[in-house]
């Protein structure tokens, strides 16, 4: 669920986004289906730029911890 759900939250940083879900049949060996509704734009761009804000961000976070270490 940790995943999917970083995914669904990202989703909705999209201002043309009109729904964002996941369902899992069971937890630990289904896989997730995803429902995106777009006001405008295409659905599938709209999770490649997330995944992609997703990749950004925990790049950040990795630099940021390394600076910890």
């Amino acid at each position: 669920h940790t995943f999917c759900h970083l995914l669904r939250k990202e989703l909705w940083e999209n201002e043309d986004l009109a729904a964002a879900s996941y369902h899992l049949k069971h937890p630990l060996i289904a896989k997730p289906n995803f429902i995106v509704k777009m006001k405008s734009g295409k659905p599938r761009k709209a999770v490649q730029e997330a995944l992609s804000s997703l990749k950004k961000q925990s790049k950040e976070l990795r630099a940021q911890l390394s600076k910890l270490a």
